[in-house]
């Protein structure tokens, strides 16, 4: 199993665990991807902007 599917299945079953983005997965194709390590700004706005979103839902 993937990580992000394993990660994804342990927040479903534990009500203390939140996946706060799921936005990673889809960053390759959109060029999201400074280099082997980092995400161009852009990236990590998203996934902030998306982590709040989560978090206050919750």
């Amino acid at each position: 199993m993937p990580i992000q599917e394993a990660q994804a299945a342990l927040a479903g079953e534990n009500e203390d665990i939140l996946l706060v983005s799921e936005a990673l997965k889809t960053f390759a194709e959109r060029g999201l991807i400074k280099d082997e390590f980092h995400y161009h700004q852009e990236g990590y706005n998203l996934v902030g902007e998306e982590a709040g979103r989560r978090y206050m839902a919750k």
